[in-house]
């Protein structure tokens, strides 16, 4: 939505008096003429190179030498800068022709435009570098690997002892494996570029596969925990000796330990480098793959020491009963962690709104502007890992895109047209 009034009426002399570049038009623009050439009657080397085409053996003679601050704020450096109408004339000399030189000579808008995408790219480098989702693969990686090689030990001491509970560990760290093996899967899926057919990314694969997760922790590693325990209250057998299952235990403690302190030092950093607890991190599901994993740790964990106790006290009392309700409360504590998984992946798939305080921090800079007169219709809603849409409708002030447009561009406006002497002008107050 834009509500012009009067600007399009100047606009669209503005686009007539360029095209014929009549004798109005610099009328128009006299008033502030001193002050703009001040301003923007001057440029440096590196434009001059770059923008006219021009080599140092080209440069006009005669700069003006500026102090100007260095990058370190403390000391300064000479600058030259020349007149932009001594630049364009001698551009002329150096191309021949007025059409050589806009050949050779890319627009000023566009030369905005090209430094404005090589700021995005710098930007985009920067949050690659310190992205809260780097390291993530890393720790995926590693519980893969670790959850191999518990499940393996699980599985054979649940094949040699007939524990319900190590079973329902075995199945658990099954289920881990292959989340995270579709984690790993995911991972690589959202790094790619985006293209024609996704133009925003895939950013939001990380939610997919952690979702695909969740509802197969819920389906196979919850329901067949809770399966096996309730068929054991039904049908109880005799427990083989448990000194296997207590050796698998152990060995289940150190690698779902282990995975688990990578997990939970990855959310450490990344947390503290948001600013926020590591609750708010999780629950926010900032980056869902480490979540994942660190979820899945932390229910390992918790099932080894359930699985622990269940075994202990099927040892101590000689009745397989206590060994099947801990399968039971394993496969609730499954249920549990899946559900939480699942909940908070599918609603950034649906499109969760950002927080409103970034929304309003968006709106108020964009109030700032004086060529904006107001925001309506705001949405804004995270699109992926570390990827947000925000949309909104702005109306624009017509009088002050024509003094911006102004401001930039009348100095080349003047030295085509070749009629007005820029020393010769005084140097007026510009009114509001």
């Amino acid at each position: 939505m834009s509500s012009w009034t009067e600007s399009p009426c100047a606009l669209q002399q503005l686009s007539k008096r360029e095209v014929n570049m009549s004798s109005l038009l610099f009328e128009l623009l006299t008033v502030s003429l001193g002050r703009i050439l001040a301003t923007f009657g001057s440029t440096d080397e590196t434009i001059v190179q770059v923008q006219y085409g021009q080599k140092n053996s080209d440069l006009p003679s005669h700069p003006r030498p500026v102090r100007t601050k260095s990058k370190s704020l403390i000391s300064t450096e000479a600058t030259n800068l020349y007149a932009l109408t001594d630049v364009y004339h001698k551009a002329l000399e150096v191309h021949g022709s007025t059409e050589a030189l806009e050949s050779h000579r890319r627009p000023l808008i566009s030369m905005t435009n090209e430094l404005t995408d090589a700021e995005r790219m710098r930007m985009r480098m920067r949050v690659e570098k310190t992205s809260a989702s780097k390291g993530a693969d890393r720790v995926v990686a590693i519980a893969f690997a670790l959850n191999c090689c518990d499940a393996a030990c699980k599985y054979a001491a649940a094949y040699m002892t007939g524990s319900k509970s190590l079973f329902a560990e075995a199945i658990h760290s099954t289920m881990d494996t292959c989340s995270q093996l579709i984690l790993l899967m995911g991972i690589r899926y959202s790094a790619r570029n985006p293209d024609l057919k996704f133009p925003y990314g895939y950013g939001n694969m990380r939610y997919v596969t952690s979702l695909i997760s969740g509802c197969g922790i819920m389906a196979f590693g919850c329901g067949l925990s809770i399966y096996h325990g309730i068929s054991g209250l039904l049908h109880p057998a005799e427990l083989e000796p448990l000194n296997y299952a207590y050796y698998a235990l152990f060995l289940s403690f150190c690698f779902q330990g282990t995975s688990a302190f990578n997990a939970y030092r990855e959310v450490i950093s990344k947390s503290k480098r948001a600013g926020i607890s590591i609750i708010n991190y999780v629950r926010t599901s900032a980056d869902p793959s480490l979540n994942v994993v660190l979820l899945e740790d932390t229910a390992a964990v918790s099932g080894v020491a359930i699985a622990l106790c269940a075994v202990s006290l099927s040892s101590l009392l000689d009745s397989p009963i206590p060994d099947s309700i801990g399968s039971i409360l394993i496969g609730c504590l499954l249920g549990t962690v899946a559900s939480f998984i699942i909940r908070t992946n599918a609603a950034h798939l649906v499109g969760r709104s950002l927080p409103q305080r970034i929304t309003d921090d968006i709106v108020c800079r964009l109030n700032n502007d004086p060529v904006i007169r107001s925001v309506h219709d705001v949405k804004a809603t995270a699109l992926g890992v570390e990827q947000s849409r925000f949309k909104a409708e702005l109306d624009f002030d017509g009088r002050a895109i024509t003094r911006a447009y102004l401001h930039h561009n009348l100095c080349i406006l003047m030295v085509k047209k070749n009629s007005i002497n820029a020393t010769a002008v005084p140097i007026p107050t510009i009114g509001s």
